[in-house]
């Protein structure tokens, strides 16, 4: 049993909340803008959403290092770049390399949504949508976590910091506020037109410590201590 707290920031309509390890989350689950925007593209291609899919990719991202292997002759080369030995195979020498922290942080939010169940998740860090503005314009949105099942979407934007540090949200959560809409538009077309599952926005924070005045206005925030089992 893990007793996990939970630093959650979210509309004061809203009465979602999910359960993070060690980590600081946003969620909004309010009303999308009222704006009228082309519906964007979305690279299926991207989605973990058979089981088997789904299992490679949470292998992967259980893993706190990156590896590689190379010959001998470059090793002291490859350790100046951070790498570090781990065995060696007939191939080569196998090097090591702890993941950065924003990884890390992106893995575990990911592999907490595979673990509750989602049916669908994204593959790998650089998971992009084509979203079409108001005024025609196509542009490239980058998504850290996107989780979806049968009722809910989660959009998850990552933060963290190697050492605890105070930082203003206050930019990056209306940023996130004021891409819903395309963001939104692009992920029913890929669930289909008729889906009416509710879409969830998150702020997923470590390390970086932010307070009520880091919120956009019509913002709230609370705290909650859940205890769940894995």
């Amino acid at each position: 049993m893990l007793h996990l707290d939970v630093h959650l920031y979210s509309r004061k309509e809203c009465s979602n909340c999910y359960r993070i390890e060690n980590i600081c989350l946003w969620t909004s689950g309010g009303a999308l803008l009222s704006q009228v925007v082309e519906i964007a593209e979305l690279d299926q291609t991207r989605l973990a959403e058979s089981r088997a899919a789904r299992i490679a990719e949470y292998k992967k991202r259980k893993q706190l290092y990156d590896f590689q292997t190379v010959p001998a002759a470059i090793v002291e080369e490859e350790k100046s770049k951070g790498w570090e030995f781990d065995r060696t195979l007939k191939s080569g020498i196998k090097l090591r390399r702890p993941k950065q922290h924003d990884e890390i942080l992106e893995n575990r939010f990911w592999s907490i949504l595979y673990l509750l169940g989602f049916e669908k998740l994204n593959i790998g860090r650089n998971f992009y949508i084509t979203v079409t503005g108001a005024d025609g314009k196509k542009s490239s949105q980058q998504i850290d976590v996107l989780a979806a099942d049968t009722d809910t979407v989660i959009v998850a934007e990552c933060k963290s910091a190697e050492k605890p540090t105070k930082k203003s949200m206050e930019g990056a959560l209306s940023k996130l506020d004021s891409n819903k809409r395309n963001i939104a538009d692009a992920i029913k077309k890929l669930l289909g037109p008729n889906s009416n599952r509710k879409i969830i926005w998150c702020m997923v924070t470590a390390n970086i410590r932010w307070s009520d005045w880091s919120a956009p206005q019509g913002w709230s925030t609370g705290f909650v201590s859940p205890a769940v089992s894995t």
